[in-house]
């Protein structure tokens, strides 16, 4: 086996093993998730089972302050890092990402109360599968199908908003629009550089060569259109949304995997 080829072997052996620790994460929430709904949304009425949902549920609000601060601290580490020259290593990525996704749950439990944790136990096995895509998957399909999910879990709040819960549902409005806006800008940049951005003076191999662009912006553009739908329109249309946003989903996946054959 000559050198090129123990490298690619390597390469896919590092993505290989990332990709099950992203599943790995997601499988712990996940049993995470299933014992809250146990013993906190569906507690009897017991002493025991009383004081055991109201302990959860402090560790709910815990969770979620010292999440809020753990992210805060990693995106100042991460910055000052990169300022002085250093590289992005896993432990960062596993610090902001971690604190990250415990922020998110814990805040949507709060907020949006068992609604929000059925709805977390079917998105963090889908978070987990489309890190899966990132690692194994090609790398424009991922980014059509993070930008699709994002617009998913906005189109979901707005469908379960109410005048309890808008700050948080205009909140992660405007971290949608940042997100399509600012993946537009980078797709932008990475077509007129063969997949190369550049991103606080560091060049990021951001997407192949061969990348479809026109997929990417369909899919930017789908993720809008629905959102835009969710706020104009009201009741049940959400769900179809979401479902027209799995379709699409679905149409890409056929693609890509078509293309790779």
């Amino acid at each position: 086996m000559d050198k090129k080829t123990q490298h690619e072997r390597h390469q896919e052996d590092v993505a290989f093993n990332h990709g099950m620790g992203w599943i790995g994460g997601a499988l712990v929430l996940e049993l995470l998730l299933i014992l809250v709904n146990k013993y906190y949304f569906n507690y009897s009425t017991s002493a025991e089972s009383i004081d055991r949902a109201i302990f959860v549920e402090n560790i709910i609000y815990g969770a979620r302050l010292v999440s809020a601060l753990a992210l805060v601290a990693s995106i100042v580490w991460i910055v000052s890092t990169l300022k002085k020259g250093g590289a992005f290593s896993h432990i960062m990525e596993l610090a902001v990402s971690s604190s990250a996704a415990v922020l998110f749950c814990a805040h949507v439990l709060v907020t949006f109360r068992q609604i929000g944790g059925q709805m977390l136990t079917l998105l963090v096995p889908a978070v987990g599968g489309l890190a899966l895509l990132f690692f194994l998957f090609q790398r424009d399909f991922f980014f059509s199908a993070m930008t699709a999910g994002i617009s998913g879990v906005a189109v979901w709040m707005i469908w379960q908003g109410n005048s309890t819960n808008m700050i948080t549902v205009y909140g992660f409005l405007i971290v949608t629009l940042v997100v399509l806006t600012g993946s537009a800008l980078l797709y932008k940049q990475a077509r007129a550089n063969k997949g190369n951005v550049t991103v606080c003076g560091r060049k990021i191999a951001l997407l192949p060569s061969d990348a479809v662009y026109q997929a990417l912006f369909l899919s930017l553009l789908i993720s809008a259109l629905t959102i835009v739908a969710a706020l104009l329109l009201s009741g049940t249309i959400g769900l179809y949304l979401i479902f027209a946003l799995a379709g699409w989903l679905f149409c890409l996946l056929v693609y890509y995997t078509v293309r790779m054959l």
